[in-house]
């Protein structure tokens, strides 16, 4: 029995794994390609010059390539979770995104002392924005409320409810204010709506 089950898993890991066949290598070069471009005039707008003897990084420049490499790893664990985990763990991700949104209002800093702009959460000397944290929650919500409901798309109280999952941290972010994610919590929203074919 203990072996028959060791093999269900190591088969559906194989399937998972299967799932890197689909990664887009053009889409994938191209924000590459974007991401070094960019580091480069990260690096070239703080005052780094390159040097062929004495190679060396800006803190920022690592910092961005950092970034996108903690994207690459995401997008690899992501690809071999199961599908019912992520779908279990979208609302209490948006839970906790919302408290840490109301968090901010309350003890958030903004870039500047005495700025009324309230955006990071101070932890351990690191500094978080819920808001970016927010985009992940939100997508993966709306996509386990449209699934999962799916059968009463004709009812009103059915977008109503969409909407409101949208609304919340919009409205949220809004009054950080962060008037530019705001604008991408709206796009998300509206992709996600097309993407269900709504």
């Amino acid at each position: 029995m203990l072996s028959f089950k060791r093999r269900d898993q190591k088969k559906r890991m194989g399937k998972r794994l299967q799932n890197f066949r689909y990664i887009d290598g053009f889409l994938l070069l191209l924000v590459t390609l974007l991401v070094a471009g960019g580091t480069i005039i990260i690096g070239s707008a703080n005052g780094w010059v390159y040097d062929s003897e004495h190679f060396s990084l800006d803190h920022l420049m690592v910092r961005q390539l950092l970034g996108y490499g903690l994207g690459l790893a995401a997008i690899a664990v992501i690809m071999v979770c199961d599908l019912r985990f992520i779908k279990w763990m979208a609302v209490p991700a948006y839970v906790v995104v919302l408290f840490l949104l109301v968090l901010v209002l309350r003890i958030g800093v903004g870039a500047d002392e005495g700025d009324d702009v309230r955006r990071w959460l101070e932890i351990g000397g690191q500094s978080l924005q819920p808001s970016e944290l927010g985009k992940i929650a939100l997508t993966l919500t709306l996509a386990w409320y449209l699934d999962k409901y799916q059968e009463y798309n004709k009812k009103f109280l059915y977008w109503v409810i969409a909407g409101g999952i949208a609304a919340v941290p919009l409205l949220l972010i809004f009054k950080e204010p962060d008037l530019s994610t705001s604008i991408v919590i709206v796009a998300i929203f509206i992709s996600v709506m097309f993407a269900a074919q709504i």
